[in-house]
């Protein structure tokens, strides 16, 4: 008779054979993620202007209207720990890097990897497993794909992917650009809606508690680095806040807003190499310009890349 072990071990193995099948499977799936990764790694010495920030500047700048060689680095809850991380990576290889676009989004200078870890798990760990950049609370499930996501949404990818032949998985262009092209942003109610529930996320309660102090202070001295290294470099710096809905400003907290700029404003104002761009409610963007209350449609990134261009080539030498 076979003993308790053997029958345990006759058990467990085909599951461990299926989940080594299944790890492979997934890693091989492109994504934007992984898009981007490999872009940078091999493309990093081509790029002029890198663009970094979160999902404004995803959606928000298309880097085909650039006269120079232009990559958007941003994506979805990308905070400014990891645009210092994407920056440090690849710093030495850009060669060519003339301009760095870098997002300064409402609440991105309270932003960081562990808060979204809290909030959206599976955005971090998608950092973590693509990028490979490490997570702040690692768990032993965090070092595998089939093991750090949903199994049903990991069965899914690979039925689709592999037996379906769905290989539309990579959403971004081949310059990082994400157009968002559904009926949102032509809709005065789905605009109202998001304006009250993405300042949800993005209000930050109590900005003088000390964590938030901390995560604050933390995030002025990662530009700041950008910053030192640029000067050395002769890379010029611009910080940008992108234009967002009436619906979305009317739900910001004056404070917070406030702070964001004046610290844009001072880093400006001290380093020769950086501008600050306030478009956050610009007259020149209406309605017509938003996929939501908080991010710009095909039209309204059309209209802030091609200024952005003109500001960029007009500073070069």
């Amino acid at each position: 008779m076979k003993t308790i072990i053997q029958k345990i071990a006759l058990f467990i193995f085909p599951i461990f054979i299926l989940a080594i099948i299944m790890e492979f499977l997934l890693h091989n799936i492109p994504n934007d993620y992984s898009y981007k990764k490999h872009y940078l790694d091999t493309h990093s010495s081509k790029v002029e202007t890198l663009i970094l920030g979160s999902s404004h500047a995803f959606t928000g700048i298309n880097p085909e209207l650039f006269s120079s060689n232009t990559f958007n680095a941003g994506k979805e809850l990308q905070t400014l720990d990891i645009d210092s991380k994407i920056f440090h990576r690849y710093k030495t290889k850009f060669r060519n890097l003339r301009t760095i676009v870098l997002t300064i989004s409402y609440p991105s200078l309270w932003g960081s990897i562990e808060r979204i870890q809290l909030r959206s798990p599976d955005i971090a760990k998608k950092f973590h497993h693509y990028y490979e950049f490490e997570l702040p609370n690692k768990h032993i499930a965090d070092y595998f794909l089939v093991t750090s996501f949903n199994s049903r949404k990991n069965l899914k990818k690979i039925f689709s992917y592999y037996l379906k032949n769905n290989k539309n998985t990579i959403k971004c262009t081949s310059l990082g650009w994400m157009p968002k092209l559904t009926k949102k942003g032509t809709n005065n109610q789905d605009l109202t809606l998001s304006g009250k529930t993405q300042t949800k996320w993005h209000n930050i309660p109590n900005l003088h508690a000390e964590g938030n102090q901390k995560c604050f202070q933390k995030n002025k001295l990662i530009i700041e680095d950008i910053l030192i290294w640029a000067k050395a470099h002769h890379v010029n710096i611009i910080l940008i806040t992108l234009p967002a809905h009436q619906s979305y400003r009317e739900h910001t907290n004056p404070e917070q807003f406030e702070i964001t700029v004046q610290t844009a404003n001072d880093f400006a104002s001290e380093y020769e190499n950086c501008m600050y761009l306030n478009f956050f409610s610009d007259q020149h963007f209406n309605t017509e310009d938003f996929f939501d209350a908080g991010h710009l449609n095909p039209k309204g990134a059309e209209k802030l890349s091609r200024i952005l261009n003109n500001v960029i080539e007009s500073n070069q030498p």
